[in-house]
């Protein structure tokens, strides 16, 4: 679609070249204006804005627009663009089918758009439009637009200015017309056509004066020089290579058709009047250019005539090419291909242009294109990955047929040409036929691929392809493989999925890696699948399994590169069978004398002889119905093998039959006169069936015989048909021996002491059949059932015996993992919560002892029970029972205290990969001047040492079993005496008291840490005080001595406060608190010492000045109180170095008082601060005196 922009006026074109141009100057003024303005709204009447709509509609040009587009919301919006002085650019275009309109540009992407556009400072009046309104239509044709506007709007201005200096003149329109030029063909050749730009400067001048314009001339000789040049491009195309990416000869044709067109094209522009006037100009001013430029309109007439004959020609393929286009299958197309090449051949002979062997060559190779396109458009590649691979396979074979038939036609037509005529068949077949010979190899490559799907994807639409399904304990491991190689297949095919638009596209050269790499794949596919048929293989041990191997490899044996190891296997499994059979012979041979476990001599052999008779057939009919097998050699070898076998076993089973009949007794019933039971001679006290084990023999044999359709001998028979109720008897009986001798059996020798009146009983029951009943006789069914029934109570006492016995066991076990003892190591006690929380914990432990005791005084209990009766007979057994255990019960407590006593002694000592760990907290104080703890370490050592005296107090509510069931006296002692005299009991308390032993060691060596503190707590401070005060210590002896103090008090704190001593935790914070106040009480001394020192310095030195100056001031008398006077004055005066230096000492002690933030009070302050006034205030004193005395002296 073209674009059309409208400009009505130069002055609208200056305006909004600057307001794009200058943003900066333009917005200000409008902001300016607007605010002088007031409101950004105009003005308008109803029927001027009506009229400003119509004129927007009117100049709106997009495709495809009609009257009734137009809606109420598009003209309130173009409304809005006139009365609103901020909106600047009205925009109308089509969002998707609806008109729509905006203030500004689209947001969304639009395919044209008509735009208006106007300053805000202007006002628009229906009069004003064309003025005022810059408007356009634009869309997506870019280059079309640009040209337009560069052509029609800007060039002409642009070659209408005067003003412009020459120098920049030239070189802006050198290249104004530069870039219109390449425009102009970029637009055209976009679509297919050749056309001359045509310069629009210098059209208002005559030749003689653009002649006269050198530069101008320069510029036009420029655009001949493109004129030429794309004139000269344009001939040239009949000589360029064909393009052989599917040109088909109707494309031949078309191209013709096209630079026919182009051509006449070309001359039709060759008459354009601005063209001509150029030519002349270049004639005129004798340009070197024009001649060349002149020569070119033969040459198109020439090209013309070329394009026109073989248009002609070319015209004839036209309906045999859309024939071959139309046919519906590939097998259509060689029908059609005699027509195409003789058609060829009437151009070859009767075209003036067309008969080279270039373009026949390029001919012949369009129609292979043809062929090629029209047979892949038969080919559905997505129904084929769908899983339709059967009738792929069968389209790329029908694909491949229609090739190799068109080569084979045209092979035969080049011969026949050849032979018949003058002019040899020598076009380049190679370059005819190299695209169809890809183009088979593609088809070929994707049969390849069919049947990889169909052999490892599993995709056939015929039929389900079954999974792969191996036995044994490795089966599933080997599926496993196999789903993993399908899916690594699936994932090579989908590769192959993503690039099949190049699979039939013979220009596309990286279909050749792709179908490589396929290979590859598929090649490591089948060395893996190679390997899992030898480790499956290798699983096989018969014949069934080798066939079900076979069997799950069939589809993969399709592979050419599988085949031969799947035959081999085949044959592997035929020679299996085989061996098989003849170790059968032999077996059969050499085990001819021997019987099968468990079955008669005669009928068993017999029996397995029709078991491997059946087992070969079973194996004969597995491979007959194996008609999926390949065919092997040894087929026909195995199967004669297997019927020589089969008539050996008949033979061998013959002739043991016979064997037997020879062998049998003539008076077998002689065998039943026997009782039916009898004691066993080799095992004491036990019983064994007396039945005869040769009737039961033959009674077997015979009823093997029966079943296998044999007859039965006459001597037998007799004894045989009663054999199903002997066998009832003999099985009852055998039920009652062996049930009264797993009873006997279960009990030892001490057991069967006490349970021997209850086994006289059962004995009673069972004597008739070992001394009465014969196996001949009737025996009652009763007499059997009373049997069974005594013998099963019996078995009910032994098993009860026996449970509670474990129960009371595994009770005494209970007592032994409950311990009387358990501290937290984790936790700290308190001395009394430790001896609180080990009463409690014994307690708690010796309920669940006492309930333990119980549930075995009821076990015991029940067993009484079931020889309440017989008690009196079996009262010393019973006593011995009880005894046995009271001595179980007896080392399950020492066993409970042993591990308790442990775990105390773990707890106060460690496990022996681990120190002792603390349990136990105790606190160090400063009592009467010594260091003490709490608790003590007596008392602590008391609960220690007590351990296994507190045990053994809590287990004498326990009595012994027999003083609970009241039995005759016996000289056993109480278990907690028992317990008590323990030797390892009494060996760990001794542990358990070392340990204390070691603590107060221990502890000892712990109060060390504290006895360079001793000094504190035991010097009497006062009379030390004193002792001090007399020494008359320096202000630097005091501040060391104070500051000593502190230096104590720091060491003080860095000593733990808490320390682990073994097994317990000495809290030292009071002791520490102790040692301190002692420290705070010497330093308060001290500094009250200094401060008495200091403030006794001060008084007296105040009573110095005070005294002294009242001796001076008094007046002397007489020459004896002036001579005293005269001394005084004489010995203050030598005084004053003397006192002078206390005033120093004086302020250092004060200091020091500061130090240490001594409280001061306000009197010592204002006497220290008046000290200095005071003394200078005496030293004033003492000089006036003096001058008094020496008058004093002259007036005596």
């Amino acid at each position: 679609m073209s674009t059309r922009t409208t400009v009505t006026s130069t002055s609208a074109l200056n305006t909004s070249r600057s307001s794009t141009s200058s943003e900066e100057e333009v917005y200000p003024v409008v902001e300016a204006l607007t605010e002088a303005e007031g409101p950004i709204a105009h003005d308008y009447t109803d029927e001027q804005l009506q009229l400003m709509v119509e004129k927007v509609k009117r100049f709106t040009t997009l495709f495809d627009l009609h009257d009734d587009d137009w809606n109420l919301d598009v003209e309130i919006i173009i409304k809005d663009f006139f009365m609103n002085k901020s909106a600047e650019v009205l925009s109308i275009y089509f969002a998707d089918v609806t008109l729509t309109a905006s203030l500004g540009f689209p947001a969304v992407p639009v395919t044209d758009m008509t735009y208006f556009l106007k300053a805000p400072t202007d006002v628009i009046t229906p009069e004003n439009f064309y003025e005022v309104i810059t408007f356009g239509t634009t869309n997506d044709n870019i280059e079309g637009t640009m040209l337009s506007v560069l052509e029609h709007v800007y060039a002409p201005i642009f070659f209408s200015e005067t003003s412009w200096p020459d120098n920049i003149k030239s070189e802006f329109y050198t290249n104004m017309h530069t870039f219109l030029a390449n425009l102009t063909d970029l637009h055209y050749k976009m679509q297919g056509l050749t056309v001359l730009y045509i310069p629009q400067e210098g059209l208002n001048l005559s030749v003689e004066e653009v002649s006269r314009d050198k530069e101008l001339v320069k510029r036009l000789e420029g655009v001949v020089m493109h004129w030429t040049r794309h004139i000269r491009v344009a001939l040239d195309d009949q000589d360029q290579p064909t393009p052989a990416e599917g040109w088909c000869p109707l494309d031949e044709y078309e191209s013709w058709i096209y630079r026919y067109k182009n051509l006449a094209s070309l001359e039709f522009q060759l008459q354009n009047k601005t063209l001509k006037k150029i030519c002349d100009v270049m004639l005129m001013s004798q340009s070197s250019y024009i001649r060349q430029f002149l020569n070119l309109a033969e040459e198109i007439e020439e090209g013309m005539r070329e394009a026109k004959s073989n248009i002609e020609f070319l015209k004839i393929l036209r309906e045999p090419c859309e024939e071959l286009d139309e046919s519906t299958s590939p097998t259509d197309v060689p029908m059609i291909i005699p027509t195409l090449l003789q058609t060829v051949r009437i151009i070859w002979v009767n075209s003036p242009y067309f008969n080279t062997r270039e373009k026949l060559s390029a001919l012949c190779q369009s129609i292979s294109n043809q062929v090629i396109l029209r047979c892949s458009r038969s080919v559905n590649l997505h129904f084929i990955f769908e899983g339709n691979t059967r009738a792929g396979i069968k389209m790329f074979e029908n694909i491949i047929e229609c090739c190799l038939k068109y080569r084979l036609l045209y092979n035969k037509f080049a011969e026949t040409h050849s032979k018949f005529s003058h002019i040899p068949w020598d076009l380049d077949n190679g370059s005819i036929f190299n695209h169809v010979d890809s183009f088979v190899q593609r088809c070929r490559d994707m049969i390849e691929i069919c049947e990889a799907m169909i052999i490892f994807g599993r995709k056939d639409e015929t039929e389900d392809v079954p999974k792969p399904r191996f036995r044994g304990t490795r089966g599933e491991e080997f599926e496993h493989i196999c789903e993993k190689e399908e899916r690594t297949f699936a994932e090579n095919l989908q590769a192959i999925r993503v690039v099949q638009q190049n699979i039939l596209d013979v220009t596309a050269s990286s279909w050749y890696d792709d179908i490589m790499r396929f290979r590859g794949q598929m090649k490591d596919t089948e060395m893996i699948l190679e390997n899992l048929m030898i480790s499956v293989f290798e699983q096989v041990v018969n014949l069934e399994e080798g066939v079900h191997a076979l069997q799950a490899f069939y589809y993969y044996s399709k592979r050419d590169g599988l085949r031969p190891l799947y035959d081999k296997k085949t044959v592997a499994v035929y020679k299996m069978f085989g061996e098989e059979i003849q170790a059968t012979k032999k077996g059969l041979v050499e085990k001819k004398a021997s019987c099968p476990a468990g079955l008669p001599p005669f009928a068993g052999r017999v029996l397995m002889i029709h078991l491997k008779k059946r087992h070969f057939t079973k194996l004969m009919k597995i491979l007959d119905d194996a008609q999926w097998m390949p065919p092997c050699g040894m087929r026909d070898e195995v199967r004669t093998q297997y019927e020589e076998l089969i008539v050996s076993m008949d033979d061998l089973a013959r002739d043991l039959y016979e064997e037997w009949n020879d062998s049998l007794d003539e008076n077998i019933s002689a065998r039943l006169d026997k009782p039916l039971i009898v004691r066993s001679h080799t095992r004491p006290g036990l019983l064994e069936s007396n039945f005869d084990r040769v009737v039961g023999n033959i009674c077997h044999e015979a009823r093997i015989w029966e079943r296998m359709k044999y007859d039965i001998p006459t001597v037998v028979q007799s004894v045989y048909n009663k054999w199903d109720k002997l066998k009832f008897v003999y099985e009852s009986v055998l039920t009652v021996v062996m049930d009264y001798n797993q009873v006997i059996e279960a009990l030892s020798d001490e057991e069967r002491l006490l349970f021997r009146e209850l086994i006289n009983v059962c004995d009673k029951k069972i004597n008739p059949g070992l001394f009465k009943l014969k196996w001949n006789t009737e025996i009652s069914e009763k007499y059997l059932s009373d049997c069974s029934i005594h013998i099963s109570e019996l078995q009910h006492l032994v098993d009860d015996f026996k449970n509670f016995n474990l129960e009371i066991v595994s009770i005494c076990e209970a007592i032994c993992d409950t311990p009387l003892i358990y501290v937290d190591t984790s936790h700290v006690y308190e001395l009394k919560e430790l001896d609180c929380h080990l009463s409690n914990f014994r307690d708690e432990a010796m309920a669940k002892i006492l309930a333990h005791y119980e549930c075995i005084i009821q076990c015991i209990v029940t067993v009484y029970e079931g020889f309440e009766e017989y008690i009196p007979l079996m009262s010393q057994h019973w006593v011995h029972y009880i005894n046995k255990m009271d001595g179980v019960i007896e080392e399950a407590l020492k066993q409970c205290v042993r591990a308790s006593l442990q775990v105390m002694l773990e707890a106060l000592h460690g496990d022996g990969t681990t120190g002792p760990t603390q349990i136990l907290k105790v606190s160090a104080t400063l009592k009467n001047s010594a260091i003490s703890f709490e608790p003590s370490l007596t008392t602590v050592a008391t609960l220690i040492t007590s351990t296994l005296p507190g045990i053994v107090d809590s287990l004498m509510p326990i009595p012994r079993l027999a003083e609970k069931f009241k039995l005759t006296p016996h000289n056993m002692q109480a278990f907690w005496a028992a317990v008590e005299k323990d030797d390892e009991c009494k060996w760990q308390q001794g542990l358990i008291t070392q340990e204390m032993a070691t603590v107060v060691s221990q502890i000892q060596n712990y109060l060390k840490i504290w006895e360079s503190f001793r000094d504190l707590w035991e010097v009497n401070t006062d009379l030390l005080i004193q002792r001090y005060e007399n020494l008359k210590p320096s202000v630097s002896s005091f501040d060391a001595d104070i500051r000593r103090c502190t230096g104590v008090v720091n060491n003080v704190q860095l000593q733990e406060s808490v320390s682990p001593v073994h097994f317990i935790m000495i809290n030292s914070m009071q002791l520490k608190h102790s040692i301190i106040e002692h420290c705070c009480i010497w330093q308060d001394k001290l500094a009250k010492l200094l401060l008495q020192l200091t403030y006794n310095r001060i008084r007296d030195s105040y009573h110095y000045t005070k005294e002294n100056s009242e001796k001076v001031l008094r007046i002397p008398q007489s020459h004896k109180e002036l001579e005293e006077a005269n001394a005084v004055h004489q010995r203050l005066f030598s005084e004053i170095p003397e006192r002078e230096a206390i005033f120093p000492v004086i302020r250092d002690q004060y200091d020091i008082l500061l130090k240490y933030e001594v409280e001061i009070t306000e009197d010592f302050i204002n006497l220290l601060n008046g000290l200095g006034g005071d003394w200078k205030k005496f030293l004033s004193i003492l000089e006036e005196s003096e001058q008094k005395l020496e008058r004093d002296k002259k007036g005596f």
